[in-house]
């Protein structure tokens, strides 16, 4: 099991909400949610279901030891991202409490 790995973090990738379904829109894909309150809706489903065969994003939330903001631009990310990089091979990179770690 990779959570026995030493080394193995898991990394959660964090946006708000309606952030992210602004970014949805300019994708501007067939099948996507045409009204904000329909994305609300797909995101509750797919973060506290209890099907095994779904997402369960909120469960793998809880379980999550970096979280890496993306409320910026692409070049942002990448910057959060690289500075991640450099904390862990640094030996520097700090595991986030439980507490910290919740998402939306």
């Amino acid at each position: 099991m990779l959570r026995q790995d030493p080394v193995f973090l898991l990394v959660e990738v964090q946006a708000d909400m309606r952030l992210r379904y602004e970014r949805l829109l300019a994708r501007n894909r067939i099948g996507d949610s045409a009204s904000f309150e329909e994305f609300q809706r797909h995101e509750a489903a797919e973060t506290t279901s209890v099907d095994a065969a779904t997402q369960q994003l909120q469960s793998v939330a809880s379980l999550v030891d970096v979280v890496i903001p993306n409320n910026g631009t692409a070049a942002d990310l990448a910057c959060h991202v690289h500075q991640f990089i450099r904390d862990y091979c640094e030996g520097q990179l700090r595991k986030i409490s439980p507490e910290t770690s919740r998402r939306r």
